[in-house]
């Protein structure tokens, strides 16, 4: 979640924290070559008829290992870090942003937040960081908001809200008033279930979701086509055809398009209304 505020740029911001990351161990890897090259040399002095039977007790070990890690990787017991999302660039580009970043778990916990979101929500440190419902539980006019956007995270949306806050609410010791831009995004690799993505939804993944579709388009120049613009909004959008090229398009032509657009019964994909005599 994001958070926009009309404050200037944090000058000294606290130290961002995230989620500790696992890293693999490279003198683990050491010992292990060290224990092998070491049975190699062992067998080689005991003699090839001797070494016969330990080499193939460590070939079958080795095997049953192999297979191990096969299963459990299939299961996903074993699992691969991905160490290209840890970008380091894009690490430092958020924890320097303007905008307050926040990021939670499914359970609500605080996993991430950057040094704005700190001197946002008044937070001392990283240890006194709060999720966004819990700064302003006292409001109930940001806790609907709040809700509205936790609701649409838990459903794979995106969403945005403006709230006015009081500045004690938000990390000012005066009680003047702002206005803050709540934005939220889901994250993660999660299955949505395919009953739930109706019109809605896609509509969230477009373009400027947060426009309404059009209810007129104009198409200048004498074309009548839309150009793959808008396809999803503009399904029910009534659609004007004017021969004026673009730079030449006034305020005259605008008002006949609308003229226009009056005369159009609008439909949305359904029937003509009839009328009874």
């Amino acid at each position: 979640m994001t958070a926009d505020s009309n404050d200037p740029p944090v000058t000294e911001p606290f130290v961002a924290h995230g989620p500790a990351r696992r890293s693999g161990s490279i003198l683990l890897v050491v010992l292990i070559a060290i224990g092998i090259v070491a049975v190699a040399v062992w067998l080689m002095t005991i003699g090839r008829t001797q070494a016969q039977p330990y080499i193939l007790g460590v070939l079958a070990l080795l095997a049953t290992a192999g297979l191990f890690n096969l299963f459990a990787l299939a299961a996903g017991i074993i699992r691969f870090s991905d160490r290209a999302t840890d970008d380091p660039v894009m690490a430092r580009i958020a924890d320097q942003a303007q905008e307050g970043l926040v990021v939670t778990d499914a359970r609500g916990h605080v996993v991430y937040s950057n040094a704005a979101y700190l001197t946002l929500t008044g937070a001392a440190g990283p240890q006194d960081v709060r999720p966004v419902e819990r700064v302003f539980i006292g409001n109930p006019d940001v806790s609907e908001a709040v809700f509205r956007l936790l609701k649409a995270a838990r459903e794979g949306k995106r969403q945005q809200e403006e709230v006015r806050v009081a500045g004690h609410e938000a990390g000012q010791g005066s009680g003047q008033g702002r206005w803050l831009r709540l934005r939220v995004r889901p994250l993660g690799e999660g299955k949505r279930d395919a009953n739930s993505i109706d019109a809605d939804t896609l509509g969230h993944y477009l373009d400027a979701p947060d426009i309404p579709d059009p209810d007129l388009i104009i198409r200048t120049s004498g074309e009548q086509r839309l150009s793959n613009f808008l396809m999803w909004q503009a399904a029910y959008s009534e659609l004007v055809f004017v021969p004026i090229h673009w730079p030449d398009f006034d305020k005259a032509a605008l008002e006949g398009a609308i003229a226009e657009y009056g005369k159009r019964e609008r439909r949305f994909g359904g029937l003509a209304a009839k009328t009874g005599s």
